[in-house]
């Protein structure tokens, strides 16, 4: 059983899998409708927007992108970064003395030097910077 696999997704998987065998049909498991709350219960285990996709069976990256978009009507990897951001924020609350690294890899960045990356791109501050502003809330 994969990680991220379930009794009920194995349960329902059986007759899925037997559509699969179209080419174009989708091994959807998961209902669209329920893709922001299976990120936000999920995002461990989820390091990008197409391993989300995968997760919920889609089987292509557009096919995922496009019912996300009508669903919700904003990409899903517009979703991904504001929950990476709510995570980072709660980790940083309860972490404060903790170092770069280990704040990346709970948003599944490999080092700190991608966490600068992401900081400066979607909060405008050094990881410092947002530590301090962080704690001062």
């Amino acid at each position: 059983m994969r990680k991220h696999e379930n009794k009920s997704t194995r349960e329902t998987s059986g007759s899925l899998n037997r559509k699969a065998e179209d080419p174009d049909a989708h091994q959807v498991i998961i209902p669209i409708e329920e893709a922001k709350e299976f990120l936000n219960n999920h995002f461990e285990q989820i390091p990008s927007v197409e391993i989300w996709g995968e997760m919920m069976g889609y089987k292509t990256r557009q096919s995922f992108w496009q019912k996300f978009d009508t669903c919700f009507d904003e990409s899903p990897q517009k979703a991904y970064i504001r929950v990476k951001k709510r995570i980072l924020l709660e980790f940083l609350r309860t972490n404060p003395q903790c170092k770069n690294k280990e704040a990346a890899r709970i948003i599944h960045h490999k080092n700190g030097n991608e966490l600068y990356q992401f900081v400066i791109t979607h909060f405008g501050y050094t990881p410092t910077k947002l530590k301090q502003k962080v704690l001062n809330k």
